[in-house]
């Protein structure tokens, strides 16, 4: 999932719960780091749980008064947070799409 929130440990629908970190929340706190943000700041932005803290446009990612240019965002994926794990393709892209992010 995209965002750190309560998400169901399994498909069953009537399965336990639990607070889980975003993929967004965990690349964006990696680029931020990357370009100076301290770990108490980086912190807040992996328990992060409102989308609309972050901010994405054609000149870079904001979460709340912090901003990453493009060429910011580009250097942290080349350089710090390169790829990620999940147990399927579609469910984290679907996600964004729900964001409207893709």
């Amino acid at each position: 999932h995209p965002m750190r929130a309560i998400y169901n440990l399994t498909y069953k629908p009537d399965s336990e719960k639990g607070k889980m970190y975003g993929y967004l929340n965990v690349f964006l706190a990696s680029a931020f780091m990357k370009n100076g943000m301290t770990n108490d700041e980086a912190v807040q932005v992996l328990e992060e749980e409102s989308q609309e803290a972050f901010r994405f446009d054609d000149d870079g990612i904001s979460w709340r008064t912090r901003r990453l240019s493009v060429q910011q965002v580009q250097r942290a994926r080349s350089d710090v947070a390169v790829s990620f794990g999940s147990c399927s393709f579609r469910e984290p892209v679907g996600d964004l799409k729900n964001m409207h992010l893709v």
